[in-house]
């Protein structure tokens, strides 16, 4: 059942852990994540920076109007030292964020799941990914995108569980 609790599919087995083991393993210095929601994968990656002691989460959510708890309601104020939490749509926010920030070690799209926006997301990200560096999708599966991409930037994408991931 879902409703004013809902916390996503991050929560499904594997997913979340698998981005805190990859922060442990990458410590990443700069991450950015379109789509929070509660929260759930903003924790399990703050929960990896913190015991890496080093790394900064940058995230952008455009809240659903119909939730009533806050956007990241499930990230321990413990955690928040590590975060940036801008509220807006990506495709407003996610350049200047990325200028901000210059090179990004791992790059999560979890925001608006439509063709259209997860190709904006890829492409305006991609170049900003630094060598080695990772771009993460959530829900891969609904739509071509996420290969569509891969292919257009020659990679070969990894899947697990609907969580797809292409190395520059």
């Amino acid at each position: 059942m879902r409703g004013w609790w809902t916390i996503g599919s991050m929560d499904t087995p594997a997913r979340g852990p698998i981005l805190y083991v990859l922060c442990r393993l990458m410590r990443p210095k700069v991450v950015i994540e379109t789509g929070v929601a509660a929260g759930v994968s903003s924790f399990y990656m703050l929960e990896a920076l913190h015991r890496n002691r080093e790394g900064h989460l940058y995230s952008i959510d455009y809240p659903d109007p119909s939730t009533r708890l806050p956007t990241g309601w499930l990230v321990s104020y413990a955690l928040r030292d590590r975060w940036t939490l801008t509220l807006g749509k990506s495709s407003v926010k996610l350049k200047p964020a990325l200028e901000d920030t210059s090179l990004v070690d791992l790059f999560l799209h979890d925001s608006d799941h439509s063709y259209r926006n997860m190709m904006f997301e890829f492409r305006t990200a991609w170049p900003y990914i630094r060598k080695g560096g990772l771009l993460l999708s959530d829900d891969t599966n609904v739509n071509r995108s996420f290969s569509d991409f891969s292919e257009e930037v020659d990679r070969k994408p990894v899947r697990f569980y609907g969580l797809g991931a292409i190395r520059k």
